[in-house]
C-alpha cells in the first residue's frame, strides 16, 4: 500500500479519476494538468508503482482502437444508415415510421497515405535507397550544339 502525497493519485478514487480521464481520450499532459503536478513526477510515479502504469495503460487502450478504427474507416471509406426522420403517433406517442438513408463517406487518400507511411514503413515511404552501382559520373562533360536560323539576313544584296 502507498503511502505519501501520491497516495491520493495512484489508489482509490484518485487513480479512478485518471483512468477515467485516460479513458476518454486525455493526453498525459491533460491528466498531469488537472493532477496538479510535475511531468517528471507522474512519471517517475508509472516506474515506481507499476500498477499504477498498468491501469493507465489499459485505461488508455480503448479509445486508442477507437481512433485508429475511424482512420482506418475514413482511409478506406465506409458505409452507414443515417436515420432522418421519425413519425410519431400524436395520439400514443410512440414512433410508427422510421426513415433510414444509406450514405457512403468515400475513401481519403491523405488518411490512406498517412497510414501506409506509418504501418508499413518498410514498404511506403517518402525516399527510395540509393543503389551505388547507377551513380552518374558528374566529372563527363557533355557537348551541346546550338542551332540559330539565318532568317535570310546574309543573303540581302542591298
Amino acid at each position: 500500500m502507498a503511502t505519501g502525497v501520491y497516495q491520493d493519485w495512484i489508489e482509490g478514487e484518485g487513480l479512478e479519476m485518471i483512468c477515467k480521464w485516460a479513458g476518454l481520450g486525455w493526453t498525459d499532459q491533460q491528466i498531469i494538468r488537472a493532477m496538479g503536478i510535475k511531468e517528471r513526477t507522474f512519471y517517475m510515479w508509472q516506474k515506481k508503482f507499476p500498477e499504477f502504469h498498468e491501469a493507465l495503460k489499459v485505461a488508455k487502450r480503448n479509445p486508442n482502437i477507437e481512433i485508429e478504427t475511424s482512420m482506418i474507416d475514413l482511409a478506406c471509406g465506409k458505409a452507414y444508415v443515417e436515420e432522418t426522420k421519425s413519425v410519431i403517433d400524436p395520439k400514443t406517442s410512440r414512433i410508427i415510421k422510421v426513415e433510414r438513408i444509406k450514405k457512403q463517406i468515400p475513401p481519403n487518400p491523405t488518411m490512406l497515405i498517412f497510414l501506409a507511411k506509418n504501418r508499413m514503413r518498410d514498404r511506403y515511404r517518402d525516399y527510395c535507397p540509393v543503389d551505388d552501382s547507377e551513380q552518374i559520373n558528374e566529372d563527363v562533360q557533355q557537348e551541346v550544339q546550338i542551332y540559330l536560323p539565318d532568317n535570310g539576313s546574309e543573303d540581302d544584296d542591298s
